[in-house]
């Protein structure tokens, strides 16, 4: 006869015992429970099902902050939110989830709030370890993570290890940190030299070739640009190619934060993959019909089990369109009814220029509204001229709009605070509809 014995700890978390062949069961103390099986083959598959599968929550770009990307005091605390929910629902999935890994960006900026720093401490504290890299937008050293790791903050409940290579006066030394039997992890912080970056990946391999055994796995842990993330013919620091070259026959799964898009792309002749997890919530308008998602990884197998993290609808529609189809505001509202826990939904109203009635807006709390009667105007003037709209023209049209002028003067102050005031500028020229101007 075989067996195969569960044990419960005070602390109500299950140990099971490997496959035992006995003549007869032993007496078990009350916190025990046996099963029986009459042969081994049946003992181990029931020993599989019950023994817990060492796996990891991955996500990146939560970008920690009180609004979101429009900066509008209608739109506050997407990303507090959606990161728990994110952590909720990983562990309802994956109970024994308790290692976390964060691919950067995890604050949208150098001097995360006090709030922004207790909202990551209550998501840390979920978990025994949590490892991570620095982005582009949390890139400061060191990182504010490490602040809680003084124990009067969390509790000393669990351990948080920044993954990133070490400096040498020969080199870098990479970190390797084991998660399962045969599965580690390391990483690569964000860097903006792309031939610096190359070469410490370069390095980062080399030390796992010299340093791994038979049947080890590495998860690499990125914050960089894959060609194949990018949606338009723009710089990138690396190519699926370009990766396949530099890991040569090693088993590296690579986890990649930074462009906002949820993607897998097996790599190599092995399986080895490129996964991005997409941002906790929509960062910019066009995204914000894009679900947010991030990962539990399955450490020894390499499977992705995808975990929701909406905490937000957003909905786009044309007041003129719903003149045509004869619907209210309050009755065309009805099928955008928030969840329980979730935020409001957020409603963009375009109302072109021209339109002269009057507007009543259901008094609803369920509901964040948003009337924009310059996108109408920039679809319609876009759609009639082949003129390129250029920066000077949103600037010039916004400073003739007196109610408009404190928008720019936002803009302006946000460049000058920005750790990356590319990427602020962007977002704005992307807000006004500005297109790259061609010779």
């Amino acid at each position: 006869m075989h067996v195969v014995t569960s044990i419960c700890d005070p602390d109500g978390a299950i140990q099971t015992l490997p496959p035992q062949e006995v003549t007869s069961p032993d007496e078990l103390p009350v916190n025990a429970t046996q099963y029986s099986f009459d042969t081994e083959e049946e003992a181990m598959a029931h020993y599989s099902e019950l023994k817990p599968q060492p796996s990891f929550l991955f996500t990146a770009d939560c970008h920690m902050k009180r609004r979101t990307w429009t900066n509008s005091t209608l739109l506050q605390g997407d990303a507090p939110t959606s990161l728990w929910r994110l952590v909720l629902n990983a562990l309802d999935i994956v109970k024994d989830c308790r290692t976390l890994v964060i691919g950067g960006d995890l604050f949208d900026n150098n001097r995360p709030a006090s709030q922004d720093m207790v909202d990551v401490s209550e998501v840390v504290k979920m978990f025994c370890q949590t490892f991570y890299i620095r982005g582009n937008h949390d890139s400061v050293k060191p990182s504010y993570l490490e602040a809680l790791k003084d124990t009067s903050v969390n509790g000393g409940f669990g351990d948080i290890i920044c993954i990133e290579p070490d400096k040498e006066t020969d080199g870098y030394y990479t970190h390797f940190h084991r998660i399962s039997n045969h599965a580690y992890i390391a990483g690569i912080q964000w860097m903006p030299s792309d031939s610096q970056f190359i070469e410490l990946l370069k390095g980062v391999v080399s030390n796992w070739h010299s340093r791994k055994r038979d049947g080890d796995k590495l998860y690499l842990v990125l914050h960089c640009t894959f060609k194949h993330l990018l949606n338009f013919d723009g710089a990138y620091q690396l190519d699926a190619n370009m990766l396949k070259d530099i890991v040569g026959d090693e088993d590296i799964n690579v986890l990649v934060g930074h462009i906002h898009t949820r993607d897998t792309l097996v790599y190599n002749d092995h399986g080895n993959y490129i996964h991005s997890p997409g941002s906790t919530y929509p960062l910019s308008a066009d995204k914000m019909q894009t679900p947010c998602y991030g990962s539990i990884i399955m450490a020894e197998t390499g499977n992705i089990i995808p975990v929701d993290c909406n905490v937000r609808k957003y909905v786009n529609v044309n007041i003129a369109d719903l003149d045509k189809q004869k619907m209210d505001l309050d009755r065309f509202i009805i099928p955008y009814k928030p969840n329980d826990h979730d935020l409001p939904t957020f409603i963009n109203l375009v109302v072109p220029e021209d339109y002269d009635k009057q507007i009543v807006l259901p008094e609803n709390d369920s509901y964040v509204w948003k009337i924009d009667r310059r996108l109408a105007a920039l679809k319609e003037r876009v759609a009639q001229s082949n003129k390129v709209y250029t920066i000077e023209d949103a600037v010039r049209e916004e400073l003739q709009n007196e109610a408009n002028r404190d928008m720019v003067t936002e803009m302006a102050e946000e460049l000058l605070i920005a750790d990356d005031p590319v990427a602020v500028l962007n977002e704005w020229l992307e807000f006004w509809g500005v297109r790259k101007a061609t010779c």
